[in-house]
């Protein structure tokens, strides 16, 4: 994987292998903070070039963190499979209703307020998953 542009196909099919059962993570944002902020989020879909898409709320706390410092770590946990995933990357916020209707579903329009709703894209610098077999970390 190259830092910024996760451009092997193997990377990104491993990645969506994990996230198929693991969708929901834990965002970490203001990472260079003494007591990093942290929030549990649901990725909507994963792109061709890997980038991972999110909806967020621009009133949120995350939101305001990752406006002033984009640096952000994921962690996904699958305990039932054993499978966890490390994520460090780069988020970036929009607003296109183009973007965001594309991601929204039916339980998305009931449990969110439509006018503060933004996507979030996190460009991924790297990726670290725990073989079990290995007993150890390794690089996507």
């Amino acid at each position: 994987m190259k830092k910024n542009d996760l451009v092997d196909k193997n990377a990104i099919e491993r990645i969506q292998s994990i996230l198929i059962n693991t969708p929901t993570c834990m965002l970490i944002s203001s990472l260079s903070k003494p007591n990093p902020s942290v929030c549990p989020m649901t990725v909507k879909t994963i792109d061709n070039d890997g980038a991972l898409w999110f909806l967020s709320d621009k009133e949120s706390e995350h939101y305001k963190n990752i406006e002033k410092d984009n640096d952000l770590l994921l962690t996904f946990t699958n305990n039932t499979d054993k499978q966890y995933l490390s994520i460090r990357g780069k988020g970036i916020h929009y607003e296109s209703k183009g973007i965001i209707d594309k991601l929204l579903s039916q339980q998305d329009l009931k449990n969110n307020n439509l006018h503060t709703i933004t996507i979030l894209k996190v460009i991924i610098n790297s990726a670290y998953y725990w073989d079990v077999n290995l007993k150890k970390s390794v690089t996507i």
